[in-house]
């Protein structure tokens, strides 16, 4: 069943976030006054309109340079500066696209869908899926619209892991079916073909009920094994970076995605797992960081499904702890999962404490200060 948005996060830090995702004065999202937490200039900016351009002309370079930047290094003047700035951004580029004759008009298209598309998974990371789906429904309008053909299958794949990640099986699949349908008409690499493969076989493993349609999702990833590429940064493909090190960790997610516990195959992700070591090779401080988690998340599974649960409690809360680093929330769910299952089994045991302690740091910050 897909998530919604009934959750809205209990750090007020983290509610300014979402409020300016969703474009909205942050006091609407909470009971007490949010506005301690904006600067006097940040609250003005607020009721401000943002000016028109003053040129025409934009350095396209930096603009590519930072959006780059922010995907693969984070974000290091903290997460609300990089939506703002972002918000910014996108906010120059449409009305240079839409009031301006410009020669740079192509590229500043295609990097206002690359904003979009930057937003969206902002949006995704702090758990607000509604905005998600417009940012990249935005992105894939304006492609489709401007006929950016080696953009559309990007937007797509975006949209294949957000539905994946709320565990809709059939959105997800439909956009890989997208994909597919125009591969003529598009130009989509290699390494984007076998990156929405992977998605495809971890959403299907999921489902899985049988030994056969598990079998049926992993020969997605038999298919995807020989489109993986050196990770690249040119043409937007760092929104998708399917390298090897990639393939292992999603072949080990399919193995482990299986609701029913027999259907897992942990002494095989296991194998996938002491391979991505020797293949981690992309560069970028928050995508090495995030790799990193799901390497732990899948490792933690694995534990758990073998018994060796003092260790499985000491993996996940590394995941947890670098939740704040990383900003992928996503991971709370399959980190509570897990930790529903130590407490039905060590309901006391002081591993099985310390990871909801860390968990509460997260949902519930207030509570510790």
């Amino acid at each position: 069943m897909e998530q919604t948005d009934g959750f809205f996060p209990k750090d007020p830090k983290r509610r300014v976030v979402l409020a300016k995702l969703l474009n909205i004065p942050p006091v609407l999202l909470a009971a007490v006054g949010l506005d301690s937490f904006l600067s006097a200039d940040e609250s003005q900016a607020e009721q401000a309109t943002i000016p028109g351009p003053a040129s025409k002309h934009i350095d396209v370079e930096e603009y590519y340079t930072t959006l780059q930047s922010y995907w693969t290094e984070g974000y290091p003047n903290g997460l609300e500066a990089a939506v703002d700035d972002t918000l910014t951004r996108i906010d120059r580029l449409h009305d240079i696209a839409l009031y301006v004759r410009t020669q740079q008009k192509p590229e500043i298209i295609r990097l206002l869908c690359g904003y979009q598309i930057q937003l969206a998974e902002i949006a995704k990371e702090q758990r607000s899926f509604q905005a998600a789906k417009s940012y990249l429904t935005n992105a894939l309008l304006l492609a489709r619209e401007k006929a950016c053909t080696d953009l559309l299958p990007i937007v797509l794949y975006r949209r294949e892991i957000l539905f994946d990640d709320l565990g809709d099986r059939e959105q997800a699949l439909l956009n890989l079916e997208q994909i597919k349908q125009n591969k003529h008409k598009w130009r989509i690499p290699a390494q984007l073909r076998g990156a929405t493969l992977s998605v495809a076989a971890r959403a299907q493993a999921a489902a899985a009920q049988s030994e056969d349609e598990k079998k049926n999702a992993l020969l997605y990833l038999d298919e995807a094994e020989n489109l993986t590429r050196t990770a690249i940064t040119s043409n937007y493909l760092f929104f998708v970076s399917y390298d090897r090190e990639r393939y292992l960790l999603d072949r080990a997610a399919a193995l482990m995605r299986p609701v029913d516990k027999k259907l897992r195959a942990p002494e095989r992700a296991q194998e996938c797992l002491l391979r991505v070591e020797q293949e981690r090779k992309i560069s970028g401080k928050l995508m090495n960081i995030c790799r990193q988690q799901d390497t732990d998340l899948i490792q933690a599974q694995i534990y758990h499904d073998n018994g060796y649960d003092p260790i499985a409690a000491a993996t996940a809360e590394q995941v947890v702890n670098t939740l704040e680093a990383t900003g992928q929330y996503k991971y709370l769910k399959p980190v509570t999962a897990l930790f529903q299952g130590l407490k039905e089994r060590h309901p006391y045991e002081d591993f099985s404490v310390s990871l909801e302690l860390a968990l509460m740091r997260v949902k519930s910050p207030r509570l510790f200060h």
